[in-house]
């Protein structure tokens, strides 16, 4: 039987215009390695192998809009290297070992920032399950922020703490990072709140960051802002308190 993966390698190889048999081997290889890596990763996280599969593919993206995006970030140069007399097999070598895995870390972050953030496997544990919110700015200077999840605790003195997660990525995969989540603020009523970031990725064009509000009561509706650059983003944060009783 066919491995799950290979018929969305093969359709991102076949986008590779200026690629040799090796070097579309090579990629391939690579593409099937993370896509396993994410299943699994997602199998320990409790998933269904069929589910974790699926979910993998769909973080990905359209495999021909990553074969495209990946084909464009560097055919001229595979075409004169590649055809380089006397240097074929260090030049896949080399791109093999050192060039290759890169731009196939930079789609794979891209896509994940983009498609299925809650697929990321924070360093520590997030004690709740956070809520999916539909909070999404495109910055002037390019790129894109989203207020994308959030969740609440109860504290033993009846008031809660607010998980948020914001993510940030750039128009594209092999553009610079976007550090956009980073630089938010929070407020209520007039007055700023109380938070901190435990926890902050950034990779290639994105970044990920997990935002801890504290003391809130119940019921507070937060203003998140955004101001950096020139640009800049307000807009209330629906925390989601129907998820949690008073």
């Amino acid at each position: 039987m066919e491995p799950w993966y290979r018929p969305y390698c093969q359709a991102v190889v076949r986008c590779l215009r200026h690629a040799t048999a090796k070097e579309r081997r090579a990629v391939g290889w690579e593409l099937e390695c993370h896509l396993q890596d994410h299943a699994e990763a997602l199998e320990a996280a409790g998933y269904p192998p069929e589910q974790a599969q699926a979910h993998a593919l769909e973080a990905m993206g359209d495999p021909k809009q990553v074969g495209e995006e990946l084909s464009a970030a560097f055919p001229l140069r595979w075409w004169v290297l590649s055809r380089a007399a006397g240097c074929v097999a260090v030049i896949a070598l080399l791109l093999v070992l050192f060039w290759l895995p890169e731009p196939i870390a930079d789609l794979y972050h891209y896509h994940q920032a983009k498609n299925d953030p809650l697929s990321f496997q924070w360093s520590q544990d997030v004690p709740l399950q956070l809520v999916p919110l539909d909070l999404q700015e495109a910055l002037p200077g390019g790129g894109t922020l989203s207020i994308y999840a959030a969740g609440l605790v109860e504290n033993s003195d009846g008031t809660y703490e607010a998980y948020v997660y914001a993510v940030s990525y750039s128009s594209g995969p092999f553009q610079f990072p976007n550090d956009a989540s980073r630089h938010l603020t929070f407020a209520a009523d007039g007055q700023s709140l109380s938070y901190y970031t435990p926890m902050s990725d950034t990779k290639s064009c994105r970044t990920f960051t997990l935002y801890r509000l504290r003391e809130l009561s119940w019921g507070t509706r937060p203003t998140v802002c955004f101001t950096r650059n020139g640009n800049q983003f307000s807009a209330e944060l629906p925390l989601p308190w129907q998820e949690v009783s008073p």
